[in-house]
């Protein structure tokens, strides 16, 4: 919640240690009908399916660490 992820490709997503790059929007997976029937076309609004990343540096990501997004554009 209140991450810009449309905005947000080119970025590098830092959470805890780990550091991934931002390289573009995956679609919501078409499973998500047998949860609910409009889920899926909910979801496709606003790049909600989320994005794929490369790692950049890895880590272990534990409850309570700090995310940020960094634009590096």
């Amino acid at each position: 919640e209140g991450v810009a992820l449309h905005e947000s490709v080119g970025s590098v997503l830092h959470i805890g240690r780990m550091q991934l790059l931002i390289t573009r929007e995956t679609d919501p997976c078409e499973r998500m009908r047998e949860v609910h029937d409009n889920l899926f076309e909910a979801m496709a609004k606003d790049w909600r399916g989320g994005v794929c990343c490369r790692v950049i540096k890895d880590g272990a990501i534990c409850v309570g660490d700090e995310v940020e997004i960094v634009d590096v554009q």
